[in-house]
């Protein structure tokens, strides 16, 4: 089996690099005309800290730069025109809050909007000496607007389509935020000006995803009682069955669609990148929680640019899950390999062996993503509705749950399988949960 592994990694040689350039320090934000460093010592900071952009700062414009394109585009690119930022003024959104500000600029982002002005009706008042509001309340909404872009923006909100679908998914964006001294029931409103730049599928592309997502859940036959664990899996089959590696545009810098789920279902080909995305937007779909990883894999030969997922199976825990890789053995139909790379632990082989995270990158998560060091043990998870412990699930079991509903003293310490719904809490949606299952498929099976 080593040496059929082998044989399986050499294959991989093509396929295992997502054309993404090297990842450029933050430092090597340079400005393009003296060729001096933009950033500041708190940008350079953020840059090393966000792990996917870098922020360079040019006038009044933040420009964010992915950093996996960052020896393709230069801050320049994304400075907006003066026909740009007339064409924004059209197409403003009035809210009340930062965050209400941060989510329409998420929304679009997922639309695949080239820019967006957001006006914000402040809470506090300006007083009658504009300089005297400047020095009080200016500097802390200047911070506030760093912060909502620099940590809120693309945080991981369980969105399908936001969080790290949106932040790996566009080659960079900028913006602006200031005031006009406008004023609207005596309170100062704000802006934040933002454009777009090289997103990595259409919003043509991103209808039909919402169109056809919907369509590949259904096939695969869940039903209440399916657990995350079987969700992975049937998600994992199903892309290494139906998405091939991109090997044509492989090489071509100027291709950034096979960087995205998109093209891996909508063209049914794309790099690691497409494959990862489209794992994370199905699984965030179906109630699994997962995260994009950005990193090196390791073919055998050389350590190449790589993207892949962590993923939660039900324990609370987060496990590696590589479909790019995977895939390898399902094309080459070695029915032994075909979950190499699925919930996998990180000191384990093969992830311990040929996948290495980028610096910091599982840092920057937060503790509540860490990887286990050990696989996922599929025995370890208990059955979801099987609440007397007789590994089964039947109407013993929809009776416990309505006793223990009724307030039944003997009933009143469940196990977390009662929580059929998966939402945190036992409630009567559970017992109607349970009841709907057993009377669809208890006699069918």
């Amino acid at each position: 089996m080593a040496s059929l592994k082998r044989t399986i990694a050499l294959l991989l040689v093509g396929i295992c690099t997502m054309s993404a350039g090297k990842i450029v320090p933050s430092d090597d934000a340079v400005n393009v005309k003296t060729g001096k460093s933009q950033l500041d010592e708190s940008q350079r900071e953020f840059a090393l800290e966000d792990g996917a952009f870098t922020a360079v700062k040019m006038g009044d414009w933040t420009i964010m730069i992915n950093q996996e394109m960052a020896d393709r585009i230069s801050p320049a690119d994304l400075l907006p025109t003066a026909e740009e930022l007339a064409d924004n003024d059209g197409d403003v959104v009035v809210v009340k809050s930062m965050d209400e500000a941060v989510q329409m600029i998420r929304n679009a982002m997922a639309e695949r909007r080239d820019s967006v002005r957001v006006e914000i009706v402040n809470e506090f008042k300006p007083y009658a000496d504009w300089h005297e509001w400047y020095a009080m309340a200016y500097d802390d909404w200047e911070k506030s607007v760093s912060d909502a872009m620099a940590q809120d923006l693309m945080a991981h909100t369980g969105v399908p389509y936001e969080g790290d679908y949106i932040q790996y998914q566009q080659a960079g964006w900028g913006y602006s935020y200031g005031t006009d001294l406008k004023v609207i029931d005596d309170k100062l409103v704000t802006f934040i000006e933002c454009v777009f730049e090289g997103y990595y599928s259409t919003a043509e592309d991103e209808d039909q995803m919402n169109v056809q997502v919907p369509e590949v859940i259904a096939s695969l036959g869940f039903t209440p009682l399916t657990s995350k664990f079987e969700k992975i899996i049937a998600i994992h089959d199903w892309i290494c069955t139906h998405v091939t590696y991109d090997n044509e545009h492989l090489n071509d810098e100027t291709y950034l669609r096979k960087h995205s789920a998109a093209a891996a279902l909508l063209d049914g080909t794309a790099v690691c990148q497409g494959y990862a995305l489209l794992f994370y937007r199905l699984c965030l779909e179906c109630g699994v929680d997962t995260r994009y990883i950005s990193g090196w894999g390791f073919d055998g030969k050389e350590w190449g640019a790589h993207g892949w997922n962590i993923a939660d199976p039900g324990d609370g825990r987060y496990y590696y899950v590589d479909t790019t890789w995977d895939d390898a053995y399902f094309e080459a139909g070695i029915a032994d390999g075909y979950y190499t790379y699925l919930l996998k632990g990180s000191d384990t082989d093969p992830f311990g062996v040929d996948h290495m995270p980028k610096d910091g990158f599982l840092d920057a998560l937060g503790e509540s993503y860490a990887v286990s060091a050990t696989d996922f043990d599929p025995s370890t998870l208990p059955m979801i509705g099987d609440l007397n412990g007789d590994n089964k699930v039947d109407y013993i079991d929809l009776t416990i749950l309505a006793r223990y509903l009724a307030g039944w003293e003997m009933y009143k310490n469940l196990p977390d399988t009662a929580d059929v719904s998966g939402d945190g809490y036992v409630t009567p949606h559970d017992r109607v949960t349970l009841a709907r299952y057993l009377n669809k498929y208890a006699f069918t099976k």
